[in-house]
């Protein structure tokens, strides 16, 4: 991607693209508008993963270290290839992300040794990506306004029936345009979906507030797991955020250290505010078995105690008993059985399947 043809190609493109020219007010549409992007990064070895924020749905753009290659992810299952400069860091600096409407641009530096050049990406609500095209500046241009070229910043507009990228300067100045199918899109391949893939569930909730963690040898082999409970940020009640619909993670621990293994973000029972006694409990293990408990209210009288008990089994962790007991707060003396529910009742239930439907299904009545 940073390869010498690459810039040398850039450059030809650049030196024969016709020159920018100064935008009139008169001819210009209504403003593709800057969104406010918060971008998370996380690392390993082998990638970066950027994560943009601002829209309704999921944006990554996914750098490789050692190919050097980048990736575009919307929606978590439309994936391209990208040419973003290689010099990850600064770059983005340089990316911002426009929306008017359901529509949304991303722009992004590529080749920018010798000019400021970039990538324009539109993609709908649905993912679905449109090439708009480099767009860089003519050699006189650049030559000419340098000094303002190296200090200016960029928007997009709507410009004779097209988008483009303007530098925002005293005179406006209209880039160059330079078609992206002059330079081919290479596929992505399965070996960097499965590296994408394989980091994500092992960082996906590294910046999430921990509420509760345990260290467990789940598997009995000598190595110490951990399992961790995240807070609920959907709530806004200090309280709530920390007891109800929380996500519990395990991590499984190894030569190269903990590692994810399973999630799951709907086993924990929401808020019903029908009883102080409710909410998650704590997470505990007995032989080889991690044990679950927590608390919910049936109506405004009776508390329920719930207990799941999980099993490793072929390197799974599955549910092997489920049990409820109650208490009534208006008869303390009154007699409820428990209910006990197993797998000839339930089946084989792995933990990131259990849910607090599948758990209300099999209550007592």
């Amino acid at each position: 991607m940073k390869s010498t043809s690459c810039i040398a190609f850039a450059f030809l493109l650049m030196v024969f693209t016709s020159c920018a020219t100064a935008v009139e007010n008169e001819s210009r549409e209504e403003r593709f508008s800057l969104v406010a992007t918060d971008i998370t990064q996380r690392s390993n070895d082998e990638l970066v993963i950027y994560e943009v924020a601002g829209t309704s749905f999921p944006i990554s753009i996914v750098f490789f270290k050692e190919s050097e290659r980048s990736l575009l992810i919307v929606n978590d299952d439309k994936w391209r290839t990208v040419a973003m400069d290689g010099r990850v860091e600064p770059a983005m600096e340089s990316t911002y992300l426009f929306k008017k409407d359901q529509s949304h641009v991303l722009m992004f530096p590529t080749f920018t040794e010798e000019f400021p050049t970039f990538q324009l990406i539109q993609f709908e609500d649905d993912g679905n990506f449109v090439d708009l095209g480099m767009h860089t500046y003519s050699f006189d241009d650049f030559v000419k306004k340098q000094d303002e070229i190296r200090n200016g910043s960029y928007r997009i507009q709507e410009f004779d029936e097209s988008i483009r990228v303007v530098l925002e300067n005293g005179q406006n100045l209209l880039l160059s345009e330079v078609w992206f199918d002059k330079i081919p899109v290479e596929p992505v391949s399965g070996e960097e979906r499965k590296m994408y893939e394989a980091f994500t569930p092992g960082e996906k909730n590294t910046d999430r507030h921990v509420v509760q963690s345990y260290s467990f040898d789940i598997n009995r082999d000598g190595v110490e797991d951990k399992i961790n409970v995240y807070r609920n940020d959907e709530y806004s009640d200090t309280y709530e955020r920390d007891y109800f619909g929380l996500a519990i993670e395990v991590f499984k621990g190894g030569e190269d250290g903990l590692i994810s293994w399973l999630i799951n973000e709907n086993m924990v029972f929401p808020a019903h505010n029908t009883c102080v006694a409710e909410g998650f409990d704590r997470i505990f293990q007995n032989d080889r078995n991690i044990v679950i408990t927590q608390y919910t209210c049936t109506d405004y009288t009776v508390v329920v105690s719930s207990v799941m008990t999980f099993t490793i089994e072929d390197n799974e962790l599955y549910l092997t008993e489920y049990r409820e007991s109650y208490f009534d707060k208006a008869n303390h003396n009154a007699e409820i059985p428990t209910c006990t529910w197993s797998q000839s009742d339930f089946g084989k239930v792995r933990f990131e399947e259990v849910s607090v439907d599948f758990i209300n299904a099999l209550r007592c009545e």
